[in-house]
């Protein structure tokens, strides 16, 4: 989730208003994407502190 710096829509210019997933991605698609990113970041935090 992002934004398009000079966005000629208001709402994607700022903020959260943006996200690149491709366009048949589903709600559960999207959802699996995340938890699994959010896994790996927890992995390697916890290998950088060993």
């Amino acid at each position: 989730m992002g934004y398009v710096e000079n966005h000629s829509n208001k709402f994607k210019a700022r903020g959260t208003g943006q996200s690149w997933f491709p366009k048949f991605w589903t709600s559960k698609d999207i959802e699996h994407t995340i938890r699994s990113l959010g896994k790996l970041l927890r992995i390697r935090k916890s290998i950088l502190m060993i």
